[in-house]
């Protein structure tokens, strides 16, 4: 039975006469979208069973949904954890101010930073033995910082140090 036929048979149920509910059927009348009029019978007993089935599969529904909110609530914790993991890795303090750890993974969008960059000795060196080609790809791998000014200027005066 479609839920909405069993709540408005439920609902004509609940204001039957006595009589009616004391035969086991009720007899519900009523007009279509159209205006025609109808009526049609309900074995009260049949009503229950539709009814008690209706609200154990809604039950069912309730639990699968906080299962799911479960796992999102988990998921959630999860990510933020990363995050929060993630954080500690790349923003550090260094004189007391709040700076990048640049890793050159691809993740360093530089022309983003508005704080200090700081970079391990071991790829500094690396950096430093680049070709000028070389350390223009690792800038437009950091974050296409080339088209910025102020990295222009680093570039150049890098590649005139080479």
């Amino acid at each position: 039975m479609k839920t909405e036929i069993l709540i408005w048979a439920l609902s004509e149920l609940a204001v039957s006469e006595p009589e009616q509910i004391e035969t086991g059927v009720i007899e519900v009348l009523g007009e279509d979208g159209q205006g025609r009029e109808g009526s049609a019978e309900f074995d009260i007993f049949e009503l229950a069973n539709e009814a008690v089935k209706k609200i154990q599969s809604l039950i069912s529904q309730n639990e699968n949904l906080k299962e799911k909110i479960k796992d999102i609530g988990y998921s959630y914790r999860k990510v933020e954890k990363e995050r929060d993991e993630l954080k500690i890795l790349k923003f550090k303090r260094f004189n007391e101010e709040e700076c990048w750890l640049y890793r050159g993974d691809g993740e360093d969008y530089l022309d983003s930073l508005v704080c200090p960059v700081v970079i391990s000795p071991e790829r500094l060196i690396t950096i430093k033995n680049m070709s000028a080609e070389g350390f223009k790809n690792e800038l437009i791998k950091s974050s296409a910082a080339i088209t910025h000014p102020h990295i222009e200027g680093v570039y150049a005066v890098w590649e005139n140090n080479l």
